[in-house]
């Protein structure tokens, strides 16, 4: 072994275990910036193991003579930093590492952690997260806290970094992730996909799935594919679930600004599956959600926007804490009222106000703006979230509201902000003061507010 196990004391120059945030307290870790990942793994579909290293830059924000990294995955090998074999104490959820030599404030520096074995699902109150396997299908789910299962990280998403996934897998299986597909190498047995993200990355939204899956492909524009991964005996009425994404991203384009990557596109695991997640530039859609939609006409018209609306919600502007869930879910679910508003008129928009009024009205609703860690997906998340866009709306009047969101997206493009900021921009393009009334919907429950 390289690294050894060690039981000391952690100095002063000790990076900090997590951020401060309210609702995850041992979430990320201070004292450092990272730049980026570079995952450089084998997975064998069939039994859900990898092997392999994941490669960080990172700056040091303080004088470091210890780290933290959040990590619940499989056995450590070892660990080297900047070339030289470092000690390592891995215990619950950290990964603490004691460089051989300490780093300054502002010194850049790369943590290299080999690893293997096969990572264990997360259990949370969510349902299992993390690194997820079904037959010789696997697929990731990392929000809120799933990335750390499968690789060394800074969990938090204040701390957004580039990516490089290198993925061999054995013929014929495909393996696709964030970013874009940059190299593909084949041997006799095997086949590397290597995806890169060259735009700043939140952990939670950093997607691996591999599965035999067949690609659809559709060139939007130079620099803007959409690219589909579907397992082959998913029929064409469910593949058409998809076949407006094009018509949807155009329409975003021109409400909130420039799509923010340079590729969108969905995975489809061949695995049962109910849910939609917006992973960065390849949201996944679980097979079951997609059998419902093909059921159900509205269902598709809500969730197929509202993934693809999180690239700019959530992806590009990044909630600085996750008590700010509802800039993400609050605002990709307005996104796809105002599809349905774009789609099938006003009229469509306002039964799907009410349809939401009514329900929220006749249930025990949570704090929109501060709904605790246990109901970060609450439905006051999403409605009352949306509700108070649509509100905020009707106060400053169309032109102001969409002004206000492309500057939302072209101010803290690929970047973080919190609810604070938003409130700040509204109040700045609005020319009117606002605490009151973001105060009543995002931080009182009960009975909704009138919408004046």
């Amino acid at each position: 072994m390289c690294g050894t196990l060690v039981a000391g004391c952690e100095s002063e120059s000790a990076a900090v275990s997590g951020v401060e945030d309210s609702y995850f307290g041992k979430s990320g870790n201070g004292g450092y910036d990272v730049l980026e990942y570079r995952l450089a793994l084998t997975i064998d579909p069939t039994s859900g193991s990898l092997a392999g290293e994941c490669g960080i830059d990172a700056q040091a924000t303080q004088t470091l003579e210890s780290l933290h990294l959040d990590y619940a995955g499989p056995d450590i090998a070892s660990v080297e930093v900047d070339n030289v074999p470092a000690d390592f104490k891995h215990r619950g959820g950290e990964l603490i590492i004691f460089p051989a030599t300490p780093h300054s404030e502002g010194q850049i520096f790369e943590v290299l952690v080999s690893y293997s074995g096969v990572p264990k699902p997360l259990e949370t109150c969510y349902g299992p997260h993390g690194w997820l396997r079904e037959g010789d299908t696997i697929y990731t789910l990392g929000e809120p806290q799933g990335a750390l299962a499968w690789y060394p990280v800074n969990d938090h998403p204040s701390d957004k970094a580039t990516y490089r996934f290198e993925l061999t897998v054995p013929d014929p299986y495909v393996a696709v992730a964030s970013g874009m597909l940059v190299e593909t190498r084949s041997d006799e047995v095997d086949r590397t996909y290597v995806w890169e993200m060259d735009r700043p990355l939140a952990s939670y939204v950093a997607a691996v799935s591999v599965g035999r899956y067949e690609l659809e492909e559709t060139q939007v524009r130079e620099g803007l594919t959409i690219r589909n991964y579907f397992p082959p005996d998913l029929d064409a009425e469910a593949r058409s679930v998809f076949a407006s994404t094009e018509e949807i991203l155009r329409f975003y384009e021109a409400t909130f600004g420039p799509y923010p990557f340079d590729a969108y596109g969905v995975v489809v695991p061949n695995a049962t599956c109910y849910v939609g997640m917006e992973n960065q530039t390849l949201s996944l859609f679980g097979r079951e959600a997609v059998r419902l939609m093909v059921e159900n006409d509205d269902g598709r018209d809500i969730m197929v926007p509202h993934e693809l609306a999180h690239q700019w919600f959530g992806n590009s502007v990044t909630l600085s804490s996750w008590q700010d869930i509802w800039l993400n879910e609050g605002f990709a679910t307005y996104a796809s009222w105002l599809w349905l508003e774009h789609k099938y008129g006003e009229e469509a928009l306002l039964a799907e106000i009410q349809e939401n009024r009514d329900w929220l009205n006749g249930q025990d609703q949570v704090l929109c703006g501060d709904p605790g860690a246990d109901h970060l997906f609450s439905s006051t998340v999403y409605y009352r979230g949306a509700l108070t866009l649509h509100a905020l709306r009707l106060k400053l009047g169309d032109d102001v509201f969409f002004d206000i969101l492309r500057q939302w997206n072209e101010r803290y493009k690929l970047s973080n902000a919190c609810t604070e900021d938003f409130i700040a921009l509204a109040e700045e393009m609005g020319g009117v003061e606002l605490s009151p009334f973001f105060n009543e919907w995002l931080c009182e429950d009960g009975e909704l507010p009138e919408l004046q």
